[in-house]
């Protein structure tokens, strides 16, 4: 498994929190559907104060893998609610 280490991120609606990405390598090829896999993890607080992530998982080196500028499109929408969550 390969890793960046956590750094800072801000979404375009000015979220600031951490962000840190990983991917595995040399994942063993048994079956159509093994791949090397990727993760993208953004971390920050919410309207309560609560710390909160944005997650994504997926597959990486095959034919459809989500472009990277999709997924900084994707994560640079992530925006606070107005309220803050209730429990249930």
């Amino acid at each position: 498994m390969k890793y960046q280490k956590a750094k800072p991120y801000t979404t375009t609606s000015g979220i600031k929190g951490s962000i840190a990405i990983a991917h595995s390598e040399n994942t063993p090829q048994k079956g159509r559907c093994a791949s090397d896999g990727k993760a993208i993890t953004f971390a920050f607080k919410n309207t309560a104060g609560d710390f909160v992530t944005w997650n994504l998982y997926g597959a990486k080196g095959v034919k459809g893998e989500i472009p990277e500028a999709t997924v900084q499109k994707i994560l640079s929408t992530v925006r606070l609610t107005k309220e803050p969550p209730t429990e249930s």
